[in-house]
């Protein structure tokens, strides 16, 4: 940009080196080698290295007549026209100085990245041209990689371009020939097509899709888009964006379609198949937050068929549809949450959603630790009540007698509560706390809490036929826990490394504490298990074919484990010491005043000893050693978990390792082995899952590749595999990408999309 004061400098600066003379004429400041002025016909004859500056814009050329009667410039040889906006070149010019018009023989015109060129340009206003026969590119390359000539180009900078007849050429070759096109010429958001995109899959064949976006508002827009598969038809979709303040958002998404491949039960010709899914998040007055999330989905194999359309949740149990309301302050938090889930773990993909059972409602209340009045004790509180809900209360099982043919009955008849499984209720949990810390010299913390917690359950099914079972229940136990830490570190000296200062803390952190239940009141009810004989350190451990299949090992009549609402109504014993030590590593990065903390390395292992365990034969005292590894450097990474069953002599692990640099290239490992460990520390090998997996990612100059694969060491197969690959000619002007993506077992797609940079966004 090229100012008044700026250009009197520099020709100033030319004129006290050379010949150059230089003046100013209609508020126009001109230099030139020569200068010729011709007072009856009131024109400046300007040659050599002719220089014109026009309030922002300067005008250069190898000779000029300025006409001060008709306020024109007409400019020939090396013409250069250029402001803070346009760059523009041509042989010859004829330009209104006063208007801001004029016309460009055999030039282009330059805005960012965008090039437009012809025979004739002509400038109609300050930032609109017209070009005729001429040639529009994004590409700053020579030749353009690709082009669209034009009869005519009608162009408004940050604006659009229309252009009539074009010719769409890649190098120079011509493609393909339009009646007319518009192309966007500025950065924001604009209404207008997408490029197209052009896919593969094994089930559905090829599918090309179009979408046109439409820029509502500046907060606002909404996408309609139109996918035609070879093998499965048109399905069409629609998307919806808006933000409401930089917290408050929403988005709907939604496709329908009468697909031609998936003719279920007696639709031949094909079944009607869909999606819908919105999701906002609102921030209310006075600090309520409103959260929504729902999906639909047609029938259960969607998820496997269009895995992109719904976030990658093909593999998850259940769709989460959840209404969410909730209050935070510094003290407390208030939430009301409403949970229907949507059951995915069923081999008929049109099957119903009766069995699902749902959070209808859940309210959560808390506050946190606070201080009493001038004591050192502190106290805090927490209230939780469900209603798990469904259409039918209870489980009907048959061949209850045999553990290994039990199943559920789709028959449904009287509720038998020494057989049946209990699946709809009310529960209501309230747990108070309190707590004394004590610091011992500075050195030793020790926080001794106490907290009781009180649970009551209103169950749905009735039995008037058995007088031994209730509708209610109540359970209630006290818990004392008394937990000890203390911390030994030290500061290393700071060292500099170009021109940054690295300073680390090392810390190692002993942990010891003990927790114990010295009071519980357990009801004798069919809902709950026999947990009396079975470790604490099982309270967590995921439900399995077991939990159904139970038996009543001990003969107290009631069965070890069973199906219940969820791990909260698990009721173990509890008298147990814990052991953990954390070794860790925090870096301080210091560049002038500025600084930046970093955990770049965590080791925890922690194991527990459970005394009631002693009284058990056979006595298995120890529960898993746990560990924990975190490394997070600046080119390495990684995060490893690890659980050894020390009686069952196997190991649970998951592990990622990723080697990175600054342009975010990057190689990433993961390993993970599960076996599923019962109560008496057998297991089965082959029903373990271990799986192998990588992942890489290469940012380039041309091209970025991304890629992953997970093999299982089960069934030595691949499981699921994709790669990405993006190519990014020179130019920056336009792109390929190529997606190929497989869950074995599912469809393999493939896309192709083919970017164009119109100079816009």
């Amino acid at each position: 940009m090229f100012r008044k004061p700026f250009a009197l400098f520099i020709c100033l600066l030319l004129y006290s080196t050379s010949s150059f003379a230089l003046m100013n004429v209609s508020g126009m400041l001109i230099g030139a080698d020569r200068m010729l002025r011709k007072g009856k016909e009131k024109k400046i004859i300007l040659e050599g290295n002719v220089q014109i500056f026009i309030e922002d814009q300067m005008l250069s050329c190898d000779k000029a007549i300025i006409d001060l009667k008709k306020k024109m410039i007409k400019g020939v040889g090396h013409v250069v026209i250029k402001n803070k906006i346009t760059y523009s070149e041509a042989e010859e010019i004829r330009y209104n100085y006063e208007k801001g018009i004029g016309t460009l023989r055999k030039g282009y015109v330059q805005s960012g990245q965008v090039v437009f060129q012809g025979e004739k340009v002509t400038k109609t206003g300050k930032n609109t041209y017209v070009v005729q026969k001429g040639s529009y590119s994004a590409c700053i390359t020579c030749p353009p990689d690709w082009s669209f000539s034009g009869k005519k180009i009608e162009a408004e900078i940050g604006g659009y371009a229309w252009i009539d007849y074009p010719i769409l050429k890649i190098m120079d070759v011509p493609v393909f020939i339009l009646p007319k096109i518009v192309v966007p010429l500025k950065s924001g958001r604009q209404t207008g097509f997408l490029p197209p995109v052009i896919d593969h899959s094994s089930f559905g064949g090829t599918a090309i899709s179009e979408s046109f976006f439409w820029a509502l508002s500046r907060n606002k827009d909404l996408t309609f888009k139109l996918k035609n598969y070879e093998k499965r038809g048109l399905k069409g979709g629609i998307e919806y964006r808006y933000v409401l303040t930089p917290e408050s958002s929403g988005i709907f998404r939604g496709f329908l379609m009468r697909d031609r491949a998936f003719a279920e039960g007696n639709n031949a010709n094909g079944s009607e198949r869909g999606y819908m899914s919105y999701a906002h998040t609102y921030w209310l007055p006075n600090d309520y937050i409103q959260n929504t999330q729902l999906y639909y989905i047609s029938d259960l194999r969607y998820l496997r068929d269009f895995p992109d359309e719904l976030g990658n949740l093909h593999g998850d149990p259940a769709l989460d549809n959840r209404f969410t309301l909730s209050h935070n302050t510094e003290r407390s938090h208030i939430s009301f949450d409403v949970s229907y889930y949507r059951n995915l773990l069923k081999a008929d993909p049109l099957d119903n959603n009766d069995d699902a059972v749902h959070r209808f409602p859940e309210v959560q209340y808390s506050f946190k630790e606070m201080k009493l009045g001038q004591t050192n004790f502190y106290a805090s509180f927490d209230l939780n009540y469900v209603k798990f809900a469904r259409s039918f209360s209870f489980d009907k099982v048959v061949n209850f007698s045999d553990p290994q043919n039990k199943s559920i009955s789709t028959v449904k008849g009287a509720f038998n509560p020494n057989e049946d499984l209990i699946r709809t209720g009310q529960r209501i949990i309230i747990e108070p706390q309190i707590s004394y810390p004590i610091n011992l010299q500075k050195k030793v913390d020790i926080v001794p809490s106490l907290t009781y917690n009180e649970t009551h359950y209103r169950f749905d099914p009735s039995a008037p036929s058995y007088p031994d079972y209730s509708q209610a229940a109540i359970r209630r136990y006290l818990q004392l826990d008394v937990v000890s830490r203390t911390v030994f570190s030290r500061i290393f000296e700071p060292r500099k490394k170009r021109g940054v200062v690295y300073s680390y803390k090392h810390e190692i952190i002993p942990e010891v504490s003990y927790s114990v239940r010295p009071f519980i009141q357990r009801p004798n009810h069919v809902f709950f298990g026999d947990y009396d004989n079975q470790p604490y350190s099982r309270h967590l451990e995921p439900i399995s074919d077991k939990d159904f299949r139970s038996q009543d090992n001990d003969g107290n009549g009631r069965l070890d484990d069973v199906i219940q609402f969820d791990y909260k109504d698990r009721l173990f014993n509890k008298n147990q010491v814990e052991f953990a030590l954390s070794n860790q590593v925090i870096r301080k990065k210091q560049i002038g005043s500025q600084r930046w903390y970093k955990k770049i390395f965590l080791y925890r292992i922690s194991q527990s000893y459970d005394f009631n365990a002693l009284k058990r034969e056979p006595s298995y005292p120890w529960s898993t050693l746990n560990s924990l590894m975190e490394i997070r450097m600046d080119t390495f990474e990684t995060y490893t978990t690890a659980y050894y069953y020390p009686y069952a002599g196997v190991t649970n692990t998951s592990s990622r390792v990723r080697f990175k640099n600054d342009k975010g290239d990057y190689i990433d490992l993961i390993y993970s082995q599960n076996f599923l460990v019962g109560s008496d520390n057998e297991y089965e090998f082959d029903k373990r899952t271990e799986y192998w997996g990588t992942g890489v990612g290469y940012s380039g100059r041309y091209f970025n590749l991304s890629g992953s694969l997970n093999y299982s060491a089960v069934t030595y197969k691949v499981e699921s595999w994709s790669t990405f690959l993006k190519l990014k000619p020179p130019g920056n002007c336009w792109g390929l990408e190529f997606s190929f993506r497989q869950v074995i077992g599912g469809d393999l797609n493939i896309k192709f999309n083919f970017n164009f940079q119109f100079g816009g966004v």
